[in-house]
């Protein structure tokens, strides 16, 4: 589904991403961990098309997005949460997921159906349907963002952080919560500093170092490499 090679990246003079290639297969949980700075979500921004790169080709579903804008990448199916959780937070819970189907041309029955559906994984979001976005916890809003890109009825789900300043309690939940998009047939690509969680849910992992791919291989394998295990998972 995602094909990105030899991709690159400058700020300035510095350069970000430093020959990254990486692919995303249709159904597939994709973890990509590092430490702060490393590129992880300058590269994410690159392929949803917040940031423009300066070298190399991103493919998606065979179609070359490299340098397109956000909202033409939107338009073929890739759907970026960001890290910083931005809802609308003067408008209830349900006018922010309705707000991700704006661009849907199919009947608003449908829509409606799926959001129910999406409803019984998020239950807490269904109790506070007429709640302004703006009172929601931290963690109701990382569900709500979620929830909103998942109406868009995406192709590929980029998730930048999901974890980052939530309580234990909301980190579990959103956890829990992946494989079951996965199950209802969402390809994941996942940015997560809580590497352990990350490789646990994904079929297949990248480590990022300093603008470039380090290590791969599959999200079990990964958790047992003793590099892993040292740098990121802070353990002897």
């Amino acid at each position: 589904m995602l094909q990105v090679k030899d991709l690159e990246h400058k700020y300035g003079a510095i350069q970000s991403l430093k020959g990254v290639s990486l692919d995303v297969n249709q159904g597939e949980v994709v973890a990509l961990i590092g430490a702060n700075g490393a590129g992880k979500t300058t590269l994410l921004r690159c392929i949803s098309g917040i940031l423009k790169p300066c070298g190399g080709s991103i493919l998606f579903e065979g179609s070359n997005i490299f340098g397109l804008p956000a909202h033409k990448v939107s338009k073929l199916g890739a759907a970026q949460v960001l890290e910083s959780r931005h809802v609308f937070p003067k408008l209830s819970v349900m006018e922010n997921i309705q707000m991700g189907a704006f661009l849907r041309k199919d009947d608003k029955q449908a829509i409606a159906q799926e959001i129910e559906g999406l409803f019984e994984i998020f239950p807490r979001l269904k109790e506070r349907v007429g709640q302004q976005a703006g009172t929601l916890s931290g963690g109701e809003q990382q569900m709500l963002v979620m929830v909103r890109a998942m109406i868009s009825n995406p192709k590929l789900l980029i998730l930048d952080e999901p974890s980052l300043g939530l309580a234990p309690i909301f980190i579990d939940e959103i956890f829990n919560i992946i494989p079951r998009l996965q199950q209802m047939g969402s390809t994941i690509l996942l940015v997560e500093q809580n590497a352990s969680m990350a490789l646990a849910v994904a079929d297949r992992g990248y480590v990022m170092e300093t603008g470039r791919i380090t290590l791969t291989d599959t999200g079990r394998n990964l958790l047992g490499n003793d590099q892993v295990r040292k740098l990121y998972l802070g353990e002897e």
